[in-house]
C-alpha cells in the first residue's frame, strides 16, 4: 500500500537514450533505418502517439527506479546486467519485426 507497497526489479542504471540508440542500431543493422542516432518527439508526434500526459512524463520525466526494497525484504538479487539487456536489444528488435511481419500477411 502506497510507497511502501512499490517492489521493483533491476539490474543496473540504463538512460533511454542508451536503449533507444541500442534499438536504432538494431534497426540499421537490418536495414529498416539509414541513421541510429535517436530524435525527439514533435509535440505533434506527442499528441498522436502518447495520448496520455502521464505517458510522456514516463518518456521525459525521471523514471529512475532501484530495487533497494526488493533486496532488502525479500532477499531478490538479478541474474543479469544491465549491459545484458543491451546486448539483447537486437534480437529484440528482430523478433518483434518478424511478428509484425506475420501479423499483416
Amino acid at each position: 500500500h502506497g510507497r511502501e507497497g512499490y517492489y521493483f526489479a533491476e539490474s543496473g542504471e540504463l538512460s533511454l537514450y542508451e536503449v533507444t540508440k541500442a534499438m536504432g542500431e538494431a534497426l540499421v543493422a537490418l536495414g529498416k533505418l539509414q541513421d541510429s542516432e535517436p530524435t525527439q518527439f514533435t509535440e505533434e508526434e506527442l499528441k498522436q502517439y502518447f495520448i496520455v500526459d502521464a505517458i510522456v512524463e514516463i518518456f521525459y520525466g525521471n523514471t529512475r527506479c532501484r530495487a533497494d526494497r526488493a533486496r532488502q525484504y525479500l532477499g531478490w538479487t538479478p541474474k543479469r546486467t544491465a549491459d545484458d539487456m543491451l546486448k539483447n536489444i537486437p534480437a529484440e528488435v528482430e523478433a518483434i519485426l518478424k511478428r509484425q511481419g506475420a501479423k499483416s500477411a
